[in-house]
C-alpha cells in the first residue's frame, strides 16, 4: 500500500460579509484547540490557491490531510490480514436475508454495515434511512488549483501532480430503484458546474475526464443533527446468534467511521451496548417490523 494522504490544506471561503463574520468567529471560539487556522483576505486567498477563487476571504487550515481513498481502505484490508491472518477473508456475496444468511453457514456474531444498503436486506427494510445520491466531477485542473477549496460545493486538487480536480457533490433524491444508477457526466455537469464557477472560475470550462457516483445513507434528523445509528439488533431478527448494526453515516463516513467501528467492536467482543455513545442507541426505537 502507497502513500494514503498528503497535507494539503483547506480553504473555506466565505462569499459574503455575514459568511466571513461567522468564520473569523469560529475562530476566536476554538482558536485554542485549533492553532493552525486563520483568516486570510481574498488576495492572500488567491495567492495560497494558485488560482483566482471567489469571495471575501477564507479560513485557512494549513494542516488539513487530502486522503486517497481507494488506498486508504486497501490498507485497512492489508492491516486486518497483519493481525489476524488467516483468520480472516474477503467474501463478496449479496445478502438479501440475515436468516438466509444464517441458514447457509452457522455465525455466533453478525454486524450489519452494510451503508445504504442495508434496506435491502429483509429485516432492514423499515430502517428510517434515506438514501441520497451523490456525483463527482473529474475535473482537469485547468486553472492550477493548488489547495482544496469548498463553499456548498468543494474542489479538491488529487494525483501524484494534483493535475486533477475532484469535484461535488450533488445531493439527490430518488426512489430505491434509481438511486444506486451509475453516474451520468452530463447530468452532473448540469448540476455541478454552475455552482462550482461561483467558487472558481476556471472551474466552468475546465475539461471534463470522468464522474463518479454514490449513495449516502442519511439518518433521521434530531436536535443533534443527522447522527449515525447503532447497536445490538432487537431480538427475534436472528436465530441464536449475536446481532449488531452501524449504518446512517450520511456525508461523513470518514470522520465518524474510526471511533464508531472501535466503539461497536468493544460493544461485541464485552456484549455491552454501553460502549457506543448513548445519542447513537437509538436502533430499537427506529426500527419498524
Amino acid at each position: 500500500v502507497g502513500p494514503v494522504s498528503q497535507r494539503a490544506g483547506l480553504l473555506r471561503l466565505a462569499l459574503t460579509e455575514e459568511q466571513a463574520h461567522e468564520l473569523t468567529l469560529s475562530i476566536c471560539d476554538h482558536n485554542d484547540g485549533m492553532p493552525g487556522r486563520r483568516w486570510l483576505s481574498n488576495m492572500e486567498v488567491n495567492a495560497v490557491a494558485g488560482s483566482a477563487v471567489t469571495g471575501v476571504g477564507a479560513l485557512y487550515a494549513n494542516d488539513i490531510l487530502t486522503l486517497d481513498m481507494p488506498a486508504y481502505l486497501r490498507g485497512l484490508w492489508a492491516l486486518c490480514r497483519e493481525l489476524a491472518g488467516n483468520a480472516v477473508v474477503w467474501r463478496r456475496e449479496p445478502v438479501s436475508s440475515l436468516k438466509r444468511l444464517q441458514s447457509s453457514e452457522v455465525y455466533d456474531t453478525i454486524v450489519v454495515t452494510a451503508g445504504a444498503g442495508c434496506q435491502s436486506i429483509a429485516e432492514l427494510c423499515g430502517l428510517p434511512l434515506t438514501a441520497c445520491r451523490g456525483q463527482n466531477l473529474l475535473l482537469r485542473n485547468d486553472g492550477d488549483l493548488h489547495v482544496p477549496v469548498i463553499c456548498g460545493q468543494y474542489l479538491v486538487p488529487i494525483g501524484p501532480d494534483r493535475r486533477v480536480l475532484l469535484a461535488g457533490a450533488t445531493f439527490e433524491y430518488e426512489s430505491a430503484v434509481s438511486v444506486h444508477r451509475p453516474s451520468d457526466p452530463a447530468e452532473a455537469e448540469r448540476l455541478l458546474r454552475p455552482a462550482l464557477a461561483a467558487i472558481h472560475a476556471p472551474s466552468e470550462q475546465a475539461h471534463l475526464i470522468g464522474s463518479q457516483a454514490g449513495v449516502r445513507a442519511l439518518p433521521p434528523r434530531s436536535h443533534l443533527g443527522r447522527v449515525p445509528i447503532a447497536g445490538r439488533l432487537p431480538q427475534g431478527i436472528l436465530c441464536n446468534a449475536d446481532g449488531w448494526f452501524l449504518s446512517g453515516l450520511g456525508s461523513r463516513g470518514l470522520i465518524h467511521h474510526a471511533l464508531l467501528g472501535r466503539a461497536v467492536a468493544n460493544a461485541v467482543l464485552s456484549g455491552d451496548e454501553t460502549h457506543i455513545p448513548e445519542h447513537c442507541r437509538r436502533l430499537s426505537s427506529v426500527l419498524t417490523f
